[in-house]
């Protein structure tokens, strides 16, 4: 059965996880920032082979221990009903149900509080005024 949240619902949770989603989008800057460092790595390989100091290959730079933790925070919002929507944004939908059928309650990092709903067959420029 899935979990239907209210506003007050909704918004009770915005201070647990604004903190997550904020890491997620700081996960995901990472990786993408990685991604780039490789591809340079790449060139440069392919290039005269002078790449042992390479970003890509710092041991921060782990790609599968920063997807793990991306992995474990969408795990964390999953288990509480919450659907994430664009990491890169901090996009989030709540279930809920009104007007007597199910819609999705609509949150963006920086909002002051969920103020907005669409339709569960629309997205975020389809989001109105609560």
């Amino acid at each position: 059965m899935a979990r239907y949240f209210t506003i007050d619902d909704a918004n009770g949770l915005l201070p647990t996880i604004a903190p997550v989603l904020e890491n997620l989008k700081t996960l995901r800057e990472r990786m993408v920032h990685i991604a780039g460092a490789v591809a340079d790595f790449e060139l440069l390989t392919s290039g005269n082979g002078h790449s042992h100091d390479s970003e890509a290959l710092m041991p921060e730079n782990d790609m599968r221990g920063l997807r793990d933790q991306i992995r474990e925070r969408l795990r964390f919002l999953d288990e509480m009903g919450i659907q994430v929507k664009d990491i890169e944004h901090g996009i989030v939908d709540f279930p809920a149900r009104m007007f007597g059928r199910e819609v999705l309650l609509c949150w963006r990092l920086g909002e002051e509080s969920v103020s907005y709903w669409h339709d569960v067959d629309s997205g975020f420029s389809s989001r109105q005024p609560l």
